[in-house]
């Protein structure tokens, strides 16, 4: 159920950009095409590429009053380039924020199903992109064992019980509507994550402080994945372990022997799938992930 909206209501919807400005231009034109919405804006942050990307996108929307293009000069990854654009949001005041992967396009009543008062943060489905009858996510939640967040609905088949919206505690930093207030306590994103986990952070401490969250099986959103590092790089690889160890152990907020267990599944499951070459670099970043928090507590 969609429920009306103040019509002084506005939204901001944050798009960043890293050398895919083809990618971004399909993005932001679909978001354009939104319906039955009294205000919208959309801003661009230019993560530092190091293309055409700023002039491409300046003057392909040259003309386009509710586009607003910000250059960060260099890449900040994706908090820093997403809280460029959290904090541009909150100092104007914006109701709503959309922030929204670049590699992904929207219907015209994506934004619409997603506004609703009784949602504080509240996500789409997601579908792939060349293959929409697939599902990317339906939302997300927490497993017991082994240990840690998986995606409901990931690479299945589109079907009747992920077309129920629902109250959820997870869920992918893909497409996310949060309210300016919600926004305000939770500081945009964490820094200290950069890529990967990021997302899952940013829901843990929503869910720390109670708020609504709501996956809504009526707002679709079609995600081109894996278009950021790609699945099998070693940087990829990297981050997930860096990552993972941060957000398992950041503030102790999960017991040593939880994350052990996360990360002998996460090894033998990998092994399995052959990905055994890749796994140097996720150990290399546990061991870069715990060098930063014993360094960020002894500062």
């Amino acid at each position: 159920m969609v429920l009306n909206m103040k019509n002084n209501e506005k939204i901001i919807t944050i798009i960043v950009n890293y050398c895919k400005p083809q990618d971004t231009i399909e993005c932001v034109k679909s978001v354009l095409n939104s319906k039955n919405i009294s205000s919208i804006f959309i801003l661009i942050v230019d993560n530092g590429s190091n293309d055409d990307s700023y002039y491409l996108l300046s003057n392909y929307f040259l003309n386009e009053s509710r586009i607003k293009i910000i250059s960060t000069h260099k890449n900040l990854g994706f908090t820093g380039g997403y809280n460029i654009g959290i904090k541009y949001a909150l100092e104007r005041n914006f109701d709503w924020v959309f922030i929204l992967n670049n590699d992904t396009t929207v219907l015209d009543n994506t934004i619409r199903f997603l506004l609703n008062p009784s949602y504080d943060v509240v996500i789409p489905k997601i579908l792939v992109y060349d293959t929409p009858n697939f599902v990317w996510s339906a939302g997300a939640k927490w497993r017991k064992f082994p240990p840690g967040v998986i995606m409901e609905g990931y690479l299945k088949n589109d079907s009747a019980d992920l077309n129920r919206s629902k109250k959820i505690n997870y869920a992918t930093g893909c497409a996310i509507m949060i309210r300016q207030n919600s926004l305000k306590l939770l500081n945009g994103f964490d820094d200290d994550f950069i890529n990967y986990f990021e997302d899952y952070d940013f829901f843990y401490r929503a869910n720390q402080i109670e708020l609504n969250i709501y996956y809504e099986a009526k707002s679709i959103v079609f995600h081109k994945i894996s278009q950021t590092l790609g699945n099998f790089s070693k940087e990829r690889w990297f981050f997930l372990g860096r990552n993972s160890f941060l957000f398992f152990r950041k503030n102790n907020r999960f017991p040593y022997p939880t994350f052990i267990i996360y990360v002998v599944w996460f090894l033998f499951r990998e092994s399995l799938k052959g990905n055994i070459a890749l796994l140097p670099s996720f150990i290399n970043g546990l061991i870069a992930g715990r060098n930063f928090l014993e360094k960020k507590m002894d500062n």
